[in-house]
């Protein structure tokens, strides 16, 4: 069977599982990694194929092999591309980077599709005005600052987030002191503390996905349900 065969073989496998989207932000569910990389690390096992990311500075690369004939491979890429967080150093930056490209790199390599973030952030596009015949009534007013929808959302996204966090870590960490919880935080996800990053959404999103992480390889199941 050709590598692509497989490929197909594991798309279809997952399709059949309906995978469920677990992760929350935006007022909305995403497949967040932990959502589908484990049933398809699987259904790849099982086809004998093994996925590898890469970065490089012009490049994020998944590259597909084939372990049973070994130099057959299946290469997706993605341009490299960086983020200026609030507050957050540039190896912070960099990992919210890698955490997002890596995510997409699979989900484009698995055909998993999920609505566009991009259009459900900003709405739905703005019509022209028509063009109304003289004499016209007088303009409305401008919006005034911090009014616009994307703000009020992307408020309630790190609202959200914020809320998510703070269950994980009361899941997780029971019966440590708030410093204990503190400092356990900063080690995990490198960022100081949760306020520091309280109102980007990226970054609150990124620290989410390491906690998950953490406590998964730890086995506290208890935490991916808070």
């Amino acid at each position: 069977m050709s590598i692509y065969k497989k490929l197909m073989a594991v798309r279809l496998a997952l399709y059949d599982q309906e995978l469920k989207k677990e992760g929350k932000a935006h007022n909305r569910k995403y497949f967040s990694l932990e959502d589908f990389l484990k049933p398809a690390m699987k259904e790849m096992d099982k086809q004998g194929l093994c996925g590898v990311v890469s970065f490089s500075e012009s490049l994020a690369t998944l590259t597909i092999h084939d372990a049973e004939k070994p130099g057959e491979t299946i290469v997706v890429t993605c341009p490299a591309s960086t983020a200026k967080l609030a507050n957050c150093h540039e190896v912070q930056n960099l990992g919210a980077v890698m955490s997002y490209q890596r995510r997409y790199l699979w989900l484009t390599a698995l055909e998993i599709v999920e609505s566009d973030l991009l259009e459900e952030s900003q709405g739905p596009p703005q019509q022209k005005p028509q063009a109304k015949p003289k004499p016209q009534g007088p303009a409305l007013p401008p919006p005034l600052p911090g009014q616009t929808p994307q703000a009020s959302q992307a408020q309630q996204e790190a609202k959200e987030l914020r809320g998510a966090i703070t269950a994980i870590l009361k899941a997780g960490f029971e019966g440590l002191t708030k410093d204990e919880v503190q400092q356990q935080f900063s080690h995990i996800t490198g960022y100081d503390s949760i306020s520091v990053i309280a109102n980007n959404p990226a970054a609150l999103l990124d620290a989410q996905e390491k906690l998950l992480a953490h406590f998964e390889q730890k086995g506290k199941s208890n935490v991916a349900a808070a």
